[in-house]
């Protein structure tokens, strides 16, 4: 519990609260994200289902597209944390 009050105590937690736009960006950042790793996962789908890329091996996708998958999971932890950090205790 005291680890949320000193993260909400944070300089950059102030930052994001006061901001009227930085709250916004940072959720508009995190949406795109999971829109990008949602069609990340549909493009091996629909290779998988032969509608797709048939000119391409399935394990070369994967292999891009797991890639991608990491990197974009990364971006939407980070601002989820960013979201939270003005609030203090998460959840609330």
């Amino acid at each position: 519990m005291r680890f949320f009050q000193w993260l909400g105590s944070l300089p950059v937690a102030d930052t994001i609260n006061d901001s009227e736009w930085l709250f916004p960006v940072i959720e508009s950042i995190q949406i795109t994200g999971l829109a990008i790793l949602i069609g990340a996962i549909a493009i091996v789908d629909f290779r998988l289902l032969g509608l797709s890329l048939r000119d391409r091996p399935v394990a070369q996708i994967e292999r891009t597209s797991d890639e991608m998958c990491v990197a974009l999971i990364g971006v939407i932890f980070d601002n989820e944390a960013a979201l939270r950090l003005p609030f203090g205790l998460a959840g609330k």
